[in-house]
């Protein structure tokens, strides 16, 4: 996982954002204690492009970090929330659509908590979007920043865990509609990998 260079959004932008999306992204209902996921609390997730959200805003970050790519980007957005609030939550490990999203490219308006985790895995699996914990081995963990632009393979198994309350990002799809390989992001667009995530 990358750090980038790319600027954080300035206060204003970043409030603005995060009220548009906690207001206008609706939250698909969580599997709350699924038993195919050992009794976790999965949270409530929806993810949309950032045009149908708030166009103004999408426009503005166009005009901020368009200049920064030599290939097409998309802004999306994303929501999940804790809706039980006797236990943390998590995002189960999955793999983010091959179609659409190769590279992850993420900025963290809301964190969801002080210690939520970004979580990488290792799995003999392939194939499936998501998998059960048993069935993958925790690799690398990090507690990430908010306002920070962050990198990383989505095609690699990830989850969030320890989720509180509401964590929310927006995300930039390179080349879109097609995905650009991790690797060749990071050959490509060296100049804007700041440093490696400890």
């Amino acid at each position: 996982m990358k750090e980038l260079s790319l600027p954080p959004l300035s206060k204003e932008l970043l409030d603005r954002l995060s009220e548009s999306i906690s207001k206008h992204l609706h939250l698909f209902p969580n599997k709350g204690l699924d038993e195919s996921y050992k009794n976790r609390n999965i949270v409530s997730i929806n993810y949309g492009y950032l045009k149908d959200i708030d166009s103004d805003i999408n426009d503005e970050l166009e005009n901020i970090y368009s200049k920064y790519f030599n290939e097409p980007i998309v802004f999306g957005a994303g929501r999940m929330k804790n809706t039980n609030p006797e236990t943390v939550a998590q995002v189960q490990p999955h793999v983010d659509g091959k179609e659409k999203r190769w590279t992850a490219i993420n900025c963290y308006l809301k964190l969801g908590g002080d210690q939520v985790r970004t979580n990488f895995y290792t799995t003999e699996l392939t194939g499936a979007n998501s998998l059960p914990y048993e069935d993958v081995v925790l690799d690398e963990s990090y507690v990430l920043d908010q306002n920070k632009w962050y990198s990383f393979d989505s095609q690699q198994y990830h989850g969030v865990d320890n989720v509180e309350t509401e964590r929310s990002l927006v995300l930039i799809m390179i080349n879109y509609p097609n995905s650009m390989p991790y690797d060749d992001f990071i050959l490509k667009y060296n100049n804007l990998i700041k440093q490696d995530v400890k």
